[in-house]
């Protein structure tokens, strides 16, 4: 019998969400070393894409105005996507949200830059971060993170995220 961890629902609610969703039928569908990151193959890159995957519940906040997610990621995992970036260069990442009731999740879908600028990477800012908000009313998603503040000058300075992005790929 095989043994389901908490992280399988995780990860696999990003691969229903490429298979189904997206409406995606990669012809090369391969897990690497790790369960949270894949290779895919679509018709639309001539390169492989290599998919890194992290996933957490939604951190409760004093306004409801909006949903937020805070993604930490070790030194180990940056390491890790800056090597794959170095391989392949062709590097997503999948930050999946969700909430405690399993319902009204999101999937953030990150290109490489700038995910490694929003943490702080490129700065050496540390701890690395990314902060992931829905805003009620607003269309997409918003990034902020280590090495970007949500504002600038009293203006919004997150990084706007298509929730569409999977379609693209």
């Amino acid at each position: 019998m095989a043994m389901l961890k908490t992280a399988d629902f995780y990860y696999g609610a990003f691969l229903s969400a490429l298979l189904n969703y997206a409406g995606k039928k990669p012809s090369l569908f391969d897990k690497t070393e790790s369960r949270r990151i894949y290779k895919i193959t679509t018709e639309n890159s001539k390169k492989d894409y290599i998919i890194f995957t992290k996933a957490v519940n939604e951190r409760k906040n004093k306004a409801d105005e909006f949903r937020h997610w805070i993604f930490n990621f070790t030194q180990d995992e940056v390491d890790t996507l800056q090597k794959l970036n170095v391989e392949n260069g062709n590097v997503k990442l999948s930050l999946i949200c969700f909430t405690d009731d399993l319902n009204n999740g999101e999937i953030a879908f990150i290109d490489y830059g700038e995910a490694m600028e929003c943490m702080g990477v490129t700065k050496n800012i540390s701890p690395y971060r990314i902060n992931i908000k829905a805003i009620e009313g607003k269309q997409g998603l918003r990034m902020h993170g280590s090495g970007r503040s949500d504002m600038l000058d009293g203006k919004d300075n997150t990084i706007h995220l298509s929730r569409n992005a999977l379609k693209y790929l």
